[in-house]
């Protein structure tokens, strides 16, 4: 991918963003997710109030977390997780009662170095195939990582998913996914992390994990790498069609997703150029 295409759409992302904003959001969620872990959930003597105490907590791990009812205040979720609102529920009402799991948690989120960090992470994926709790250490890791990044945003990233990890790692010759998931549970979450951040290496932008992440899913750049989208054809496609046609009309109402199409096909373009 050439360099100068990643700087320009890199400005145009900081047009919609403010690292600043986010970084101050974060800091402060955090802090929040940090003490609702402390004061409720390793507290044994707390108990629990469902969905009381976990209505805002889950809006900070799920952007469509905010459920039936909402908080007096809005919060940025981590991702889209796919996590059904009772299933984080479960999750935590679980982890109340399971005194081995949660303080592996907890003792995940204090390691200190990524090879700790692998061990934690595959003691919890052996200890969870007894008397499972859902969810938390599914194929594509996007419990364990979501909590990773709430409770330590500056050193984890909220790019969740395995599968969007492999996709993006894949399609920027960062590594090479299909070796790592050869390997441990630990190793995926914490090898996929580490090359997806080596992106920053490769082209270098001034941006915390965040902003990175963030900036992964900024819809022109997520067009390019993320190509089974659900957005209709792919620009490969459409470059196929051009091929072909000579000219292409797209068509629909606003917000369908023409423009960034067009960006996407014209990058790819540039690129086979």
């Amino acid at each position: 991918m050439n360099e100068e295409i990643i700087k320009n759409l890199f400005e145009q992302f900081l047009n919609t963003y403010d690292p600043e904003q986010s970084r101050d959001t974060w800091q402060s969620q955090s802090r929040i997710f940090r003490e609702f872990w402390e004061e409720k959930i390793l507290d044994d003597k707390y108990q629990l109030d469902i969905p009381e105490d976990l209505i805002s907590i889950v809006q900070i791990l799920d952007v469509k977390g905010a459920g039936k009812k909402e908080s007096k205040e809005r919060f940025e979720g981590v991702a889209y997780t796919n996590v059904f609102q009772n299933t984080w529920y479960k999750i935590f009402a679980e982890l109340k009662k399971d005194g081995e799991k949660k303080n592996l948690i907890n003792n995940i989120f204090k390691s200190e170095n990524d090879d700790d960090l692998i061990l934690l992470v595959d003691q919890l994926y052996e200890l969870n195939k007894v008397d499972r709790i859902p969810a938390l250490t599914g194929k594509h890791g996007i419990v364990i990582n979501v909590f990773l990044f709430t409770y330590n945003p500056r050193d984890n990233i909220s790019m969740v998913s395995l599968a969007d990890r492999n996709k993006l790692i894949d399609y920027f010759n960062l590594g090479k996914s299909n070796e790592i998931d050869n390997l441990s549970y630990g190793y995926k979450i914490v090898k996929s992390r580490q090359l997806v951040l080596s992106f920053r290496d490769k082209y270098p932008l001034d941006i915390d994990n965040r902003g990175l992440s963030c900036f992964f899913y900024f819809d022109p750049m997520r067009e390019i790498w993320k190509t089974d989208d659900g957005h209709g054809k792919t620009a490969s496609e459409g470059i196929s069609l051009l091929e072909n046609k000579k000219q292409i009309i797209l068509y629909g109402p606003p917000g369908t997703g023409k423009t960034f199409k067009t960006k996407s096909i014209s990058i790819k373009l540039i690129e086979n150029d």
